[in-house]
């Protein structure tokens, strides 16, 4: 980043451009307005007794509150264990607990039910564990739902709607 704007003989006459970029703080806040202050030096004393220049800029907050789900589909054999990873888009103000609800307990053997974040811990990946259970039955593959549902005190996660994710129990009977 530049912290000089410079004008001489050549381009005094020519606009400059000035990029500025908000730091994403994940924070869920209003928009806000910032000032941007602008300095004024010069050799030329003409423009030396300039005063200094304050310019207002509007910060638009883009974060919404939600989770990031990798992958929101898998496949596993039967017999098999996999993992899903799970994590929340912006820092909430009070813990989140997510609850994992499977949808076929003949396919799928979930190993937890729910997984909290906190204001720490939010940006940190947890898992949903879960093994292909064997049936031993020639019932070919498996689309097993998996509904996640959201319980928080946080005002911006209380009303989330669930996500499901599916896993794909691949069968190991042969004909």
């Amino acid at each position: 980043s530049h912290d000089l704007i410079i004008f001489n003989k050549n381009n005094w006459n020519l606009p400059q451009k000035l990029l500025i970029s908000a730091i994403n703080d994940y924070l869920i806040n209003q928009d806000k307005y910032i000032y941007i202050n602008f300095n004024i030096f010069s050799e030329d004393l003409n423009y030396n007794s300039l005063q200094d220049i304050k310019v207002r800029v509007l910060k638009i907050n883009d974060d919404k509150p939600d989770i990031i789900v990798s992958p929101m589909v898998l496949s596993i054999d039967e017999g098999k264990t996999g993992k899903i990873d799970v994590f929340l888009k912006t820092k909430p103000e009070k813990n989140v607990i997510i609850k994992i609800v499977n949808k076929n307990v003949n396919q799928l053997n979930l190993y937890n039910e729910k997984i909290t974040f906190t204001n720490e811990n939010w940006n940190s990946k947890q898992h949903i564990k879960f093994q292909g259970i064997i049936d031993n039955n020639l019932d070919g593959n498996q689309i097993v739902e998996l509904l996640l549902s959201f319980d928080s005190d946080d005002q911006n996660y209380k009303n989330i709607d669930d996500k499901i994710i599916k896993v794909k129990v691949l069968d190991n009977n042969v004909t």
